[in-house]
């Protein structure tokens, strides 16, 4: 029992999760409560859980299906697609779903709350589950962060529009507090701007 046998070659996603499966989940799962659900062979199943499922969650993400997954286990959630976000948005999302779903695993193992080869489940799909339930609470914060990068105006931002505008007013021969545009377009207060000099 000292350690996890490889899993079989059949695909543990089955929402059906065969015997077969089960039955490696629930030797491998003795074997790392015996060990306290700590050290090389619990770090192993771990590895293998966020292995199986990140690149499943990268998927659904992309495909928008994580949308009516969340809300087929919760219909409370009622979330949709943003009209624009990058490769790069939808990744960071995959990764914060799992993370955060790792560290749910780990501090739900061995109670009541955690993993049961009874569930049915396979440790698999159980930790997937994990990750899709995990995704609103990502999502959302991710969508935060957006909306406030959105009223923020970047560093470079103001000083290009207070130079074109500084430029222009020299040619045009604009004085007094016309002279001093930049000033009055610069938002006050906001993250990332030059303060105006006030």
């Amino acid at each position: 029992m000292g350690q996890i046998e490889e899993r079989p070659a059949n695909d543990p996603a089955d929402q059906r999760a065969d015997l077969v499966q089960l039955a490696w989940d629930q030797k491998a799962w003795e074997a790392v409560s015996a060990a306290g659900f700590s050290g090389p062979l619990y770090d192993r199943l771990v590895d293998r859980m966020i292995r199986y499922a990140l690149p499943r969650i990268r998927a659904v993400i992309r495909c928008q299906q994580i949308f009516i997954w969340c809300h087929e286990r919760n219909h409370k959630i009622k979330l949709s697609a943003p009209s624009r976000w990058t490769d790069a948005d939808q990744e960071d999302l995959a990764v914060r779903s799992v993370a955060k779903a790792a560290e749910r695993f780990d501090r739900t193992a061995g109670t009541r709350r955690g993993w049961s080869p009874s569930g049915g489940a396979t440790l698999a799909t159980f930790f997937t589950g994990m990750c899709i339930d995990e995704f609103p609470n990502q999502f959302r914060s991710w969508c935060g962060a957006q909306k406030k990068l959105q009223h923020e105006v970047p560093v470079g931002e103001p000083v290009r529009c207070l130079w074109w505008l500084r430029r222009r007013s020299a040619r045009v021969g604009v004085r007094g507090a016309d002279a001093r545009p930049g000033d009055a377009m610069r938002p006050v207060g906001v993250p990332g701007t030059i303060p105006s000099g006030r």
